[in-house]
């Protein structure tokens, strides 16, 4: 174990591969399938030896591209948090081709997607290399088994920008403020009220909140992504 100036240690695991990674393995599919086999048997290695040495392991914090992750940790009793590593808009890209809303590949250059959670359209260039022209099918399934087993972990960590979002996100309404209790008292409460009733921020977050209702409702609509969503979910 590499012991670092901080209060975190580094210990890796094998992929079965050691020499050579990927280029020893000849291809994706090879890797991939020999490092789930290696990979539980040297993660339940390394967190046994850590519980032997007095340092037990309390929780897990795994790139869902390693779903397998998540099985050892409930083999052990241990915590589980799926960490997101890529963007946020990217893994929901991930999420829908694994669903069937968004076609492999696109037909059409120029095609405009409709993707649930965004507010507006995205165009096929804006969709990742991985899915719009793959190298290869076991690239595309490596990146929608993320979410095979992702019901299983504990916690779900999303990678996001919250100064791109904070617009759309925070402004929809007031963010009233706990104190170091985690009790939100009367005279915030009462600020908040006069802020949206009163103040020129009422104005912008009510104008959120209709610009939100708008597109709900868009999105309800026949033809709406909504219901495309759901067409695809459940068809008939």
């Amino acid at each position: 174990m590499k012991e670092l100036p901080t209060p975190v240690s580094i210990e890796a695991i094998s992929d079965g591969y050691d020499d050579g990674g990927v280029d020893q393995a000849g291809s994706y599919a090879v890797y991939i399938t020999r490092f789930k086999e290696v990979g539980l048997d040297t993660l339940s290695q390394l967190i046994q030896k850590l519980r032997n040495c007095g340092c037990p392991v309390n929780c897990i914090v795994y790139d869902p591209i390693l779903p397998w992750a998540v099985e050892v940790a409930k083999k052990f009793g241990l915590v589980s948090a799926a960490f997101f590593t890529q963007n946020c808009t990217v893994d929901n890209i991930y999420y829908y081709v694994d669903k069937g809303v968004i076609k492999l590949p696109p037909t059409q250059v120029d095609e405009e997607i409709l993707l649930p959670g965004l507010s507006c359209t995205i165009e096929t260039s804006d969709v990742p290399s991985f899915v719009s022209t793959p190298e290869s099918d076991i690239l595309v399934e490596m990146l929608v088994n993320q979410f095979s087993n992702l019901q299983k972990a504990d916690w779900i960590l999303i990678n996001s920008f919250y100064e791109l979002e904070k617009e759309d996100v925070w402004e929809m309404g007031i963010k009233a403020k706990q104190d170091e209790k985690g009790i939100v008292r009367r005279e915030v409460i009462e600020e908040c009220i006069k802020l949206v009733m009163e103040e020129e921020k009422g104005n912008v977050i009510r104008g959120n909140a209709k610009k939100w209702k708008e597109l709900a409702r868009n999105a309800m609509d026949e033809g709406g992504v909504q219901i495309k969503t759901l067409k695809n979910l459940f068809p008939s």
